[in-house]
């Protein structure tokens, strides 16, 4: 592992690597980042950034009858959709105001084929003023469906006055809207319990009792999260579309069509715990993978003794899952009694190629069955370079007290150079940041070693966040604060820390901040 050192911290990045679709954005150039590029523009209307703009997302906005202009301009865009399919038009309408008189646009979607013609959506929005050269955003959102492709999307400026107004627009999206059933089968029958669903669907609605519906866009990436138990029987699986997606309460799924979900307690009690993932990695074809295995128990709470048996589950790992030795794998357990059972990762781990590996099994017993699931990671490169700044800073984004050093009294964990933070007694101000790219709904691993060199006891205090922009709003996947009491004597105290997240959007933001008090 690499290192980058806080001052007397010495912290040393390591790695961040792939544990483990689609996103529906059928407009172009739909926040008019690249100007009116995809848009068949006409009258007044043009693209602006910066003050007083203060744009939904991004730089740029549209903005029509700018400059006290005509209230003529138009945006046109044909879009393919899937005729058939429900879509959602979403745009945020803002009216730039030096006085309190209102703004419209509106809104059109047609389609046709040949003689045949429809009108879909044909609607105006008003936004009132403000004043004092404040924007008023507002959200709109319609829903169509089309029997024909391509949609026209038409969005003209309908204002009544532009004096000392501006018509602005931003976010303009479409994509189909699926509708997601969410349930749950206790004891063999339907059940009431409370399942989260996180972000909230296109009217917002989150949490509630099952069943119920939502709705969401194409390519939405939404977490459903169930009670552990239900009734007393723990939690077995989550089925997806009647298929067993997983063993554990939480999952995220990815929309990509009319969904059904189930979340599932079956009848009896012959359990094995803890019935959450066995995560392990390690580097491919070197190893050693760490924890090298697991202990779960299996316990009979019903009156009477039942056979068992731990088998790979078909269709999750092709081949089957070698590398995993299960003792014991089968038995008969008594009533009340308790069994270990020993999850090991074996030799045949080296033989897997990087990536994420995943190895379902079943337990099968006379009063229901169970999933466990173990993945491995076998690491290759860390997906970022220079996590070790033996080329210095170079990627990263350096602000305040941070600096590279080599040489006594700093000792990196790897290589000659590491990071250091407030040294030579400065202020505790540094920060490191740079943006990584990844993959929608990827698990990642993020690794480094962080130490305080110290000569005296003090301790020093780092902050860690991964987030990403996520629909325009902020999402944090690592958010904590690393506190390394000092050894003093110019003794580095190390420690090595890591964080799994998996990514929602293309890219997420690192930040490594000093916080320590001296």
């Amino acid at each position: 592992m690499k290192t980058c050192v806080f001052t007397r911290w010495i912290v040393v990045f390591g790695c961040l690597m792939i544990l483990s679709s689609r996103l529906a954005a059928q407009f172009v150039n739909g926040g008019f980042e690249s100007g009116l590029a995809g848009w068949a523009a006409s009258g007044n209307v043009t693209f602006k950034s910066g003050s007083p703009i203060l744009p939904v997302e991004g730089t740029n906005v549209a903005v029509f009858n700018s400059g006290n202009s005509v209230n003529n301009g138009s945006l046109t865009q044909n879009v393919a959709i899937t005729p058939g399919l429900l879509n959602r038009l979403e745009f945020h309408a803002g009216n730039l105001s030096y006085n309190t008189q209102p703004q419209r646009i509106r809104v059109r979607v047609h389609s046709r084929s040949g003689v045949h013609f429809q009108s879909l959506v044909d609607e105006v929005v008003t936004i009132n003023g403000l004043g004092g050269g404040k924007t008023n955003w507002q959200s709109a959102a319609f829903e169509f469906t089309s029997a024909f492709s391509p949609v026209e999307v038409i969005l003209s400026d309908y204002s009544l006055t532009t004096n000392s107004l501006d018509l602005v627009l931003d976010r303009v999206r479409l994509a189909p809207a699926y509708h997601v059933a969410v349930g749950a089968l206790a004891n063999g029958g339907p059940a009431a319990l409370e399942v989260t669903a996180l972000p909230g669907d296109v009217g917002g609605a989150g949490v509630a009792t099952t069943p119920y519906y939502r709705t969401y866009l194409e390519g939405t990436a939404v977490t459903f999260t169930a009670p552990a138990t239900h009734g007393g029987i723990p939690f077995n699986e989550w089925r997806l579309n009647g298929v067993h997606l997983s063993e554990t309460p939480q999952v995220t799924v990815m929309i990509e069509g009319n969904t059904s979900l189930e979340a599932v307690y079956p009848a009896g009690s012959v359990v094995i715990t803890p019935n959450t993932p066995f995560e392990t990695s390690g580097t491919a074809g070197v190893g050693p993978f760490t924890p090298g295995g697991q202990v779960r128990t299996l316990t009979n709470t019903t009156g009477s003794a039942a056979s068992w048996q731990i088998q790979p589950k078909l269709g999750f790992d092709t081949p089957l899952a070698d590398w995993v030795t299960i003792t014991p794998s089968s038995g008969v357990i008594g009533s009340g009694q308790q069994v270990p059972v020993d999850f090991s990762i074996n030799t045949n781990a080296l033989s897997l190629p990087p990536g994420l590996h995943k190895a379902v099994f079943e337990l099968m017993t006379p009063f229901g069955n169970q999933y466990v699931s173990i993945e491995l990671t076998a690491n290759n490169a860390s997906v970022f370079s220079n996590g070790g700044f033996e080329t210095g800073f170079n990627g990263w984004t350096v602000a305040g007290n941070v600096s590279v050093q080599s040489g006594a009294p700093y000792g990196p964990t790897e290589g000659i150079r590491l990071a250091a933070f407030n040294a030579a007694n400065s202020a505790p101000d540094g920060s490191l940041r740079r943006a990584v790219a990844t993959i929608p709904g990827h698990r990642y691993r993020l690794e480094f070693d962080a130490g305080n060199l110290s000569y005296n006891s003090l301790r020093q205090r780092m902050q860690v966040d991964v987030g990403e922009q996520v629909g325009g709003s902020n999402h944090s996947h690592v958010h904590d604060l690393l506190d390394i009491p000092g050894p003093g004597g110019g003794a580095t105290a190390w420690i090595a820390a890591s964080y799994d997240f998996t990514a929602i959007g293309n890219s997420v933001t690192l930040v490594f901040a000093d916080l320590s008090q001296a």
